[in-house]
């Protein structure tokens, strides 16, 4: 049982009674809010079972790790959940077996036979063999692993040689790309100029035949003036010598 705060109403007129109050012709109690928490046995037990839980595991590992691997197992989801990878694993990872020089490899007892000179000389000869046979396996497996060591390390240098191969191409043709650019940005500005040039002559040209032809237009008015002027003269010497004779 807990209390829980209700915030202030307005507006709320004092009763007759000490629990109820009136407000716009209702009644509202006065007492304290109270609830009632049902849950709260449940979630102590559930809460108390998973610690205890815990602790239980911490005392007896051995039992735990036998729980996991019971009919229970699907309740216990660390039973068969990977351990986190310290980073993602490529596809074209290929796990390089290392073998452990300390490792110590099961070998099966030997029957209980009566152990006779022969019996013991042909086990040590046995022993001996399975010796050599694994350390023939683990210097094979070294040479393997050694092996797979440097083709992927002659990968990667091929691989990194490649990108850069890449890269430098890419580069070149970027700035073969800029000069072929350059090289036509420059020939429109040639083509522009010496258009420039074409007009200016063409201008030249004309602006030259409009002087011509205004020097020809005026000798031929100089020329109908000096006609005009000597029809005129003749005319009045016709006038001067028609007047002598009369």
């Amino acid at each position: 049982m807990s209390h829980y705060d209700e915030p202030a109403k307005r507006l709320m007129g004092k009763g007759h009674l000490a629990c109820v109050s009136f407000a716009g012709g209702r009644a509202f109690p006065r007492r304290k809010n109270l609830f009632y928490d049902d849950d709260r046995v449940k979630n102590d037990v559930q809460y108390l079972s998973h610690y205890k839980k815990n602790i239980e595991a911490a005392e007896n590992p051995q039992q735990t790790s036998a729980a996991a691997l019971s009919a229970d197992w699907y309740r216990n989801a660390a039973a068969y959940i990977s351990p986190p990878r310290s980073r993602p694993i490529s596809r074209f990872y290929r796990p390089t077996f290392v073998p452990d020089e300390n490792l110590s490899y099961y070998e099966p007892p030997a029957s209980p036979t009566k152990r006779t000179g022969s019996t013991s000389s042909q086990s040590q000869r046995s022993a001996e063999t399975s010796s050599t046979a694994r350390t023939e396996r683990q210097s094979s497996l070294k040479e393997d692993g050694s092996e797979d060591t440097e083709a992927r390390s002659i990968r990667r240098k091929k691989k990194r040689q490649e990108e850069a191969r890449l890269a430098e191409q890419k580069a070149l043709e970027g700035q073969a790309e800029i000069e072929k650019k350059k090289e036509a940005a420059r020939e429109a500005e040639l083509a522009r100029q010496e258009k420039l040039a074409q007009e200016a002559a063409l201008e030249r040209q004309k602006e030259i035949d409009r002087k011509a032809e205004l020097a020809r237009q005026a000798e031929e008015e100089a020329e109908r003036q000096a006609e005009l002027e000597r029809q005129e003269a003749e005319r009045k010497a016709e006038a001067e010598r028609q007047a002598e004779l009369e």
